[in-house]
């Protein structure tokens, strides 16, 4: 399977996604195996996003094709190669989902009080405690399933954590339906 046909076959994934919030993190990660395998990518990428919007006939879903290709344009302005992309790529994806490119650090001055005697951290915002001297905690450390496909948090998802603490990429995923 060539490039194109590649990207072709994988970019539509990006519709199928549950979390919108990172959508743009998909596409990244999507790039990123782009860009290992052919350096050219821009015009690569670019007759597969034609391919790609011309089987679409929702609007919205074209504008954000337009605007992934508008990064990885800019990306492939860049001249990375397969290391230099894999790095910057990952800490483009942090950035994008609003991860901390470095570990939090528990000061007081990283947190705000969102209601009596309640905190949230300013650099992560999944990151809470509850009084000044309260142990922090990740609220969504945890993500679960009952069948592997639906995914959700809820009280348990809670992970307390010590400081400095480095955000993983990922939380833990755990498939209840393989626990039973």
């Amino acid at each position: 399977m060539d490039l194109r046909e590649y990207a072709i076959k994988e970019l539509p994934k990006v519709e199928n996604m549950e979390d919108k919030a990172c959508i743009a993190h998909n596409a990244l990660r999507e790039i990123q195996l782009l860009v290992t395998e052919d350096s050219k990518i821009g015009k690569t990428i670019t007759k597969a996003m034609d391919d790609w919007n011309e089987s679409y006939d929702n609007e919205m879903q074209k504008r954000m094709n337009d605007h992934i290709l508008k990064m990885v344009d800019l990306f492939s302005e860049e001249g990375h190669s397969g290391t230099s992309a894999s790095y910057a790529i990952s800490r483009i994806k942090r950035l994008l989902c609003r991860k901390p490119l470095g570990p939090l650090t528990g000061e007081d001055d990283e947190w705000d009080e969102w209601s009596t005697d309640k905190y949230q951290n300013r650099r992560f915002s999944e990151v809470f405690k509850d009084g000044k001297a309260g142990k922090g905690y990740w609220m969504k450390g945890k993500v679960f399933s009952d069948d592997g496909k639906t995914w959700y948090t809820n009280k348990n998802s809670r992970v307390y954590i010590d400081f400095p603490f480095d955000v993983p990429d990922e939380p833990e995923y755990i498939d209840l339906s393989k626990t039973r």
